[in-house]
């Protein structure tokens, strides 16, 4: 996915190709060009709510519910 967004930003290679390459949605291979950071970051940024609980507290609601079935 970075190398493909490097591609379409040097225009080496088309959005819609691309897209086709990678399997995403258009619109996101859109907003991660038209971003200024790298690429590198984009991709590795999530996107929507933030999570409710904390990871080390998913974490153990998790395992506690594996226990339990």
């Amino acid at each position: 996915m970075i190398e493909t967004a490097k591609a379409v930003r040097e225009k080496q290679m088309g959005l819609k190709r691309a897209v086709k390459r990678c399997c995403v949605p258009k619109t996101t291979l859109k907003r991660f060009i038209q971003s200024d950071q790298p690429p590198e970051k984009v991709v590795n940024t999530t996107i929507g709510r933030r999570h409710v609980l904390p990871s080390y507290l998913e974490e153990s609601l998790v395992s506690y519910l594996l226990v339990m079935t």
